[in-house]
């Protein structure tokens, strides 16, 4: 297969990382991050413990993960080595977007970066849906083996979470999603991913090539287990699977490939402390800011320095001069709409 090995080959594909996209994180969680917080009932982890990556699901009420503007009231799990950098993206109900929070554990989870994710992973899984069956599922748990019953979850998983790390070992959290199998079974023991347009920061795919390390945790709405997987990825541009991914006829720019080490699924005590299928609890979408004021107000409060920086500054700053929710909401929807694959 066709793979990518370095950030000069990867950015003739996907473009480069632009600088206003960068400053749209933060280093700590101001007011709009505590508003997602205070209403997601979910967040899936990657972290590290002396297995290697994992990725799990932790939950509660609304508002469970809130602590300070420096820390979150998550607990390391058990077996996670200490100081682990890790990475989390909170799920909202009803919620498009996402909110990823990267930090490390130590007496707590320490924040480092704050950023909100664009909606269009969860449009494309469709997360928020009634699902087709609400039933508990039994459980079925595997240990190193990609089996039948890990297959028919992947099967009709719509949505999933990659974590990875970067060359200096911090950690990330980030979502995909399409319609249920849109992950490709390569064969007994590899799997691959899609990746299609979405924030432009390609956070996985560069980290991907420091370290080749991810952990991934697959959902299926209405199921209360979740499916996680580890292995070695590498970025494929192999012409023939990227056309057999194509949706509403677009191709994925690459593929993530990996060779798996590790299956599992199981019933997940997070999800069930979340009661994330429960569409009593979706928000209604006014209940938060639009995500285009969010991300204007953290690039103006992104610490970068620079004059290019401050030019970005000062086009976020006009661009809200005069702006109004209606307005903002019409052009992200159009955007979602127009860029969705």
């Amino acid at each position: 297969m066709s793979q990518i090995s370095d950030v000069q080959g990867l950015e003739a594909v996907v473009g480069s990382r632009p600088l206003a996209m960068m400053m749209k994180s933060i280093d700590r969680l101001d007011d709009h991050c505590r508003a997602v917080i205070d209403r997601s009932t979910a967040a899936v982890i990657a972290y590290r413990d002396e297995r290697g990556l994992r990725a799990r699901l932790v939950g509660g009420a609304p508002g469970f993960a809130w602590d300070s503007p420096t820390s979150l009231a998550i607990d390391a799990p058990d077996g996670a080595v200490a100081g682990t950098p890790v990475g989390a993206c909170f799920l909202t109900p009803g919620w498009r977007e996402t909110l990823r929070v990267n930090g490390t554990f130590s007496s707590s989870f320490e924040v480092s970066e704050a950023l909100v994710h664009c909606g269009k992973a969860v449009i494309r899984s469709k997360l928020w849906d009634a699902p087709t069956e609400t039933a508990a599922q039994a459980p079925s748990t595997t240990e190193a083996s990609f089996d039948d019953a890990a297959r028919a979850f992947l099967a009709d998983a719509p949505f999933l979470i990659v974590g990875s790390c970067d060359a200096d070992g911090n950690a990330d959290a980030s979502p995909k999603g399409d319609p249920g199998g849109f992950v490709h079974v390569v064969d007994d023991a590899t799997i691959a991913i899609p990746d299609r347009k979405g924030n432009k920061r390609t956070d996985t795919l560069h980290n991907l090539l420091d370290d080749p390390t991810v952990a991934i945790l697959a959902l299926s709405p209405g199921d209360d287990r979740t499916l996680e997987l580890g292995g070695r990825a590498r970025i494929s541009t192999e012409p023939a699977l990227l056309a057999s991914m194509a949706m509403n006829g677009k191709q994925p720019n690459v593929a993530i490939i990996v060779d798996l080490d590790r299956a599992q699924l199981d019933v997940s005590e997070g999800l069930g402390a979340a009661d994330l299928w429960n569409s009593d609890h979706h928000i209604a979408r006014e209940d938060l800011p639009v995500a285009t004021r969010m991300w204007t107000d953290h690039v103006e409060a992104n610490r970068t320095g620079g004059l290019t920086a401050r030019a970005i500054k000062l086009a976020a700053r006009a661009a809200k001069v005069g702006d109004t929710s209606v307005a903002a909401t019409a052009a992200l929807n159009r955007d979602y709409d127009k860029n969705l694959y």
